[in-house]
């Protein structure tokens, strides 16, 4: 199930750029469309595939639906054949339907296949909440994570996001919404009580539709994230 935070990480180069557009936009209906769920369906099947072994051929003439619940103010996506067999269709209303195909599934392969190798002999979380109200005060405002790698051998953090849109490329290198999905995971890491404390983190992101369709990475130390940090709460 997801929600949105007001000062989510999808939109921090806005709110970042211009705090005035929280309040001008902040009774704005919250509308999707079928690019942005279409990309919801095929980051469901990525993290099935990589939470089951299997992989994006797998799911080809599969059907899922995005489906949302008004009463509940919040968004949900399942594979057709769980949406009936849970009962969810009694609370939510399908809003997006459609089938994994075989273009799309080598598509996708991309992501799955990168975040393989960068998860070899180390430990991979998929699809994590991470807390970001530390950064904005926004009481249990929390961010989703679609892959991260904790590589203690190396001392790094790897934050993989999946972009499945064909319009415009997103880059790596300063990238707001990734900066604050790494901060969000070393903060859920310390609340854990997870000993890992990295000298840098790696943000990539894999976009397999647009471009050269190559994961792009940046590095960051620690410290220049913790600079951003500060920047996002002033």
């Amino acid at each position: 199930m997801t929600t949105h935070a007001i000062l989510g990480p999808s939109g921090g180069d806005r709110w970042l750029t211009c705090a005035g557009s929280v309040a001008l936009s902040a009774n704005l209906p919250d509308k999707s469309n079928d690019a942005a769920d279409e990309g919801t369906v095929f980051h469901l099947v990525g993290s099935t595939a990589l939470n089951m072994g299997m992989n994006a051929a797998d799911f080809v003439g599969e059907e899922a639906v995005v489906y949302h619940s008004v009463e509940l103010d919040e968004d949900c996506c399942d594979f057709t054949t769980d949406f009936f067999k849970r009962g969810l269709d009694k609370l939510y209303k399908p809003r997006y339907q459609t089938k994994v195909d075989a273009d799309n599934a080598q598509y996708l392969q991309v992501y799955i296949d990168y975040v393989r190798t960068v998860a070899h002999q180390n430990e991979l979380l998929v699809e994590v909440s991470v807390p970001i109200d530390h950064l904005t005060d926004e009481k249990d405002a929390t961010g989703t994570a679609d892959a991260v790698v904790i590589n203690r051998a190396q001392r790094e953090l790897v934050a993989i996001d999946l972009k499945f849109g064909r319009g415009v490329e997103v880059i790596a290198e300063n990238n707001v919404q990734m900066m604050m999905y790494a901060l969000g995971v070393l903060e859920d890491l310390r609340k854990k009580g997870i000993d890992f404390s990295p000298e840098k983190v790696r943000l990539v992101i894999v976009q397999p539709r647009t471009g050269s369709g190559k994961p792009d990475e940046w590095v960051i130390e620690i410290a220049q994230l913790e600079e951003f940090a500060k920047r996002v709460k002033r």
